[in-house]
């Protein structure tokens, strides 16, 4: 909610609209690899998060998107969002979104810049839909 703008921080960011500065650990510190911020924010002793680690690492290799290049990475969860969007909300019961949120966001991660992208991911979840 709105009231909440500039007022979080932690893995869902600062709420700012400012993706630049959405990885900044408990300590202040600004991370550009995603391994190490979510590690940063582990609480308790020896805490393993070995199967965030694999899902993270399958969802980089998936979507093709430069963890650095924060415009592209921002633009692209924007577009797939409409995925998790009240448009669809009837099919997400009976279709999982998963599979085609990854898919869209390689399909815009891989895009040049300045171009329009047509999401084939989404298409294909609106027909399955």
């Amino acid at each position: 909610p709105p009231e909440f703008k500039s007022r979080t921080c932690g893995l869902c960011g600062n709420y700012n609209n400012n993706p630049n500065d959405d990885f900044i650990t408990k300590r202040g510190k600004i991370y550009t690899e995603i391994e190490k911020f979510t590690h940063s924010w582990k609480v308790g002793k020896n805490v393993i998060c070995e199967s965030a680690m694999k899902s993270t690492k399958a969802m980089k290799e998936q979507m093709r998107c430069n963890f650095r290049d924060w415009e592209q990475r921002y633009n692209a969860i924007n577009v797939c969002n409409i995925l998790k969007s009240a448009l669809f909300r009837q099919c997400h019961t009976s279709i999982s979104i998963t599979t085609f949120f990854g898919k869209c966001l390689s399909d815009v991660c891989s895009c040049h810049k300045n171009k329009v992208c047509h999401c084939n991911a989404i298409q294909s979840y609106a027909t399955q839909c």
